[in-house]
């Protein structure tokens, strides 16, 4: 789909991190159980970030899944999260992320994280979810260019 470092993407993940001053912002698209990281900015998580990750390692492929933005301001709080491989290994003690999509289908996403809680607010997620949409506008013209489309 994207390149690893395609400096369309770096510059969204770069204006994200600009903008909501995170720990760190992931961009990544999911392909089969794999979460491949195609941007990331500073060091997202609590050790050096990989290029592929299972998907059961990341709170990524729920936001494709449930296919809407997924806020999480405490992730030792939630539920879900609290004994999660993402807290537990790398420290992610809040997280926003929201899924990009090639025609209605959610493909992948970007992940926005910060190692102490953290509020989001609803400016926080407009800009992750425009953001997607830059991504959204890029995956489909890049699938409608491509000599093997989809």
């Amino acid at each position: 789909m994207f390149d690893f470092a395609d400096p369309r993407v770096v510059a969204i993940a770069d204006r994200v991190q600009e903008t909501l001053a995170p720990s760190g912002v992931v961009v990544w698209y999911l392909k089969g159980e794999f979460i491949h990281v195609i941007a990331h900015t500073n060091s997202p998580i609590d050790r050096p970030m990989k290029r592929i990750m299972i998907r059961q390692n990341s709170v990524g492929h729920l936001v494709c899944e449930m296919n809407k933005t997924l806020v999480l301001d405490d992730t030792l709080s939630h539920p879900l999260m609290k004994t999660s491989n993402v807290v537990l290994t790398y420290g992610v003690m809040a997280y926003l992320g929201t899924p990009f999509h090639l025609g209605a289908v959610p493909v992948g996403g970007i992940s926005v994280v910060h190692q102490h809680p953290r509020r989001w607010d609803v400016s926080d997620v407009a800009c992750l979810e425009d953001a997607a949409q830059q991504m959204s506008d890029l995956a489909e013209n890049d699938a409608q260019n491509s000599p093997h489309k989809p």
